[in-house]
Order: structure tokens, then sequence, then C-alpha cells
């Protein structure tokens, strides 16, 4: 076993805080971080890796798991890095970490893509984390008019999508962005997974959308309906998404026939407009 130091790199993102008693080690091929993180009992936190070798290479690793994504308040949390299903060698890597609190979005890899591999956000952003850039900035919070929490944000434009975007980029340090039509096109199919189904997931539409035959008329909260091959949910239903700049809106929502929440559909609308049927996922790119 070897045991390396490293550099320890921390942010305060929203609120404050802080790793401490992190270690380093190789074994059986993989470096494995053990580290305490110090920060509200009421918040979650996201971990980004950062592998500088003695050479000089800086890269993000990808073959890495672990307290990754929504992490506690805690000790002994843990990752793991497999550098072999990199392509590399474990030795002569010093890590860094960043910690930056979570407001809850949970990416999912679309491996791929119309233009190579991309992550988009698991579900809708909700009130509960919209509300927290509108906390945080002073920007007007929108009308909620099926409750807020869980709920997918509704009532908001292209630029308050924007905005929010330009907010969370701020903060993770890493470009998030409303995601490009094709992009979500073939992460509603399923990607390399695709199933060729009508819907996200399924040829019956009830088992993975909130749409009219079953919402009794309003939006539901994110995640209660299946998810796609991916993992990704609400893709059909519950609330049309923006996608790009330009108005462009897919996916069909709690008002929509079936016919509409096809994964095929699309819609325009004007990009100034707030309805209470459309909301957004987002993108890192």
């Amino acid at each position: 076993m070897r045991f390396y130091l490293f550099l320890l790199i921390f942010t305060t993102s929203l609120l404050h805080a802080q790793l401490s008693n992190i270690r380093q080690t190789v074994e059986k091929g993989r470096i494995i971080i053990p580290y305490d993180l110090n920060g509200s009992d009421n918040d979650v936190y996201n971990i980004s890796v950062t592998a500088t070798h003695e050479n000089g290479q800086i890269i993000k690793p990808r073959a890495i798991v672990g307290d990754l994504v929504a992490v506690t308040p805690g000790k002994d949390r843990n990752i793991w890095w497999q550098t072999t299903l990199d392509g590399l060698t474990p030795a002569g890597w010093k890590i860094s970490l960043t910690v930056e609190i979570s407001i809850g979005i949970h990416w999912i890899l679309v491996e791929g893509g119309p233009s190579g591999d991309f992550y988009i956000s698991a579900s809708e952003v909700t009130f509960a984390q919209y509300d927290k850039f509108c906390e945080a900035t002073g920007y007007t919070k929108p009308k909620a008019n099926f409750g807020r929490g869980k709920q997918p944000v509704i009532n908001v434009n292209v630029a308050d999508a924007v905005a929010f975007c330009n907010w969370l980029s701020k903060e993770t340090g890493t470009t998030v962005r409303l995601p490009e039509e094709n992009e979500w096109e073939y992460a509603a199919q399923g990607g390399r997974k695709n199933g060729k189904h009508e819907y996200s997931g399924s040829n019956t539409i009830d088992g993975v959308a909130w749409y009219d035959g079953n919402s009794e008329g309003k939006t539901h909260e994110v995640a209660t309906k299946k998810p796609n091959e991916l993992g990704i949910y609400d893709m059909t239903g519950n609330v049309w998404e923006w996608c790009g700049i330009l108005g462009a809106v897919r996916g069909g929502s709690w008002l929509s026939g079936s016919f509409l929440c096809r994964v095929a559909s699309r819609g325009l609308d004007n990009p100034d407009n707030r309805y209470s049927l459309n909301g957004f996922r987002v993108v890192p790119k």
C-alpha cells in the first residue's frame, strides 16, 4: 500500500462547508480517498475531483465512484478511482477535492450523444431548487399554482431558466445550460439503450407520465413515475421543457393529450411567456 500527499481545495458556495482528515492510498490498482465533510446538517453537498500527475498532466477522472453527489456531513466518506478504467496507472497522482453545496440535482450520463457523451439532470428542476437560486440572488420567485417543494418549477420563461443556469454555473464552477433539442430527444429515447418507445421509457404512457389522462389537472412531484432506460424521469408529461433559447418545448405537460407527449412531438412557444405548463431541466457542459 502506498501513501501520497495531496492538495486540498475547498470552496464555499451557498453555505460554508469544509473537507478535513483527507487521506489518499493506492490499493489493488485503484486510488482510495477517505475524507470527512463538515457542514450544515440541513444541507447536502457535491464533491468534485481533479487529479494532477507528477508529470504535470491534469484531468477530471471519469471512472470514479463513492461519496460524490448529495453527500451529507459526517466522517469517513470515501471515493474510489479505478485508474485502469481511464487507461491510466495509479502511481504518481495527487487528488484535489472541491466541495460545493448541492441543490439536489442528480446528473445522468448519456453516452454517444449527438456531439458525444453528455450529462443531463435526472428530473425537471424543482421549486425547491429554483427557490434556492431566488433566495441567493434576490430573483423573484415564480407563482406556484400547485405547490412548491418537489413540484417542477413552472411559470418561468427562457430568460428565467437561463438566469438559473448562470447562477448554478457560477456556484459549481461548471457551465450549466438548457439542453438542445437533439440532446433532449436522444436522452428521452434512452440514448444507446434506446427501446424505440413512443414515450420516454414505455409505449404505455400512464406508467411514465403525468398527462391529461391521469394528472387531475395539476403537476405532480418529480420522479414519481417510472424513469426511462437511462434513469431519467418525466421526459414525458408533467411540464413542457424549454430546450435551447429560441422557444422550443418538448415532452408535453400535465394538460397535454398523449399525442403531444410522444418523444417525437415538439412545440414552439414565445420564449418570453410564463405558463403553468412550462418548466425545464439542465445540462452541465
